[in-house]
């Protein structure tokens, strides 16, 4: 079977005991930042 792609995960130790893929998302969320994107309530902060 394929490897889980795990969503809400708090624990690495519950990542790698479960064998989970886990995806670091410091670079898009500073680029964001950065574009002064940002997201409220499902919706852009200029809509």
């Amino acid at each position: 079977m394929g490897r889980t792609i795990s969503i809400g995960a708090q624990s690495f130790e519950f990542i790698r005991k479960n064998d989970c893929f886990f995806v670091d998302k410091t670079g898009f969320i500073k680029g964001l930042y950065r574009e002064h994107r940002y997201v409220r309530n499902g919706k852009g902060m200029d809509e």
